[in-house]
């Protein structure tokens, strides 16, 4: 599989975003989120941006949308954990779309 250069995944990127009225980082959360199970607010930190305020105002927005659901609550105290979210059949039918316009000859 060759890869595509920049310009072409931006601008596949521009379209999906307009289509889904998602902005960039949102995308960027669902597409991370769609290759792992359940990602964490710490993940998303660590490998997508480290803005906690912008992660968090895209997690509530996202999860307030219907492309993102909490699938583990967060737990506080010394056995604690964070809580962790998965994306629903509406994320994933964003990320293939982005998938079929990215990569038209793969199918």
């Amino acid at each position: 599989m060759s890869y595509p250069k920049l310009g072409r995944y931006r601008q596949t990127v521009n379209t999906i975003r307009k289509e889904y009225k998602v902005s960039g980082l949102d995308f960027d959360i669902i597409l991370f989120a769609a290759e792992q199970d359940v990602v964490s607010q710490y993940d998303l930190l660590k490998n997508v941006s480290n803005s906690k305020g912008s992660v968090r105002q895209c997690l509530t927005y996202l999860e307030k949308t219907g492309y993102l659901k909490v699938v583990r609550k967060a737990r506080t105290g010394v056995r604690g954990m964070p809580g962790g979210y998965a994306i629903t059949g509406k994320a994933r039918k964003m990320v293939m779309d982005f998938y079929m316009k990215m990569f038209p000859d793969q199918v």
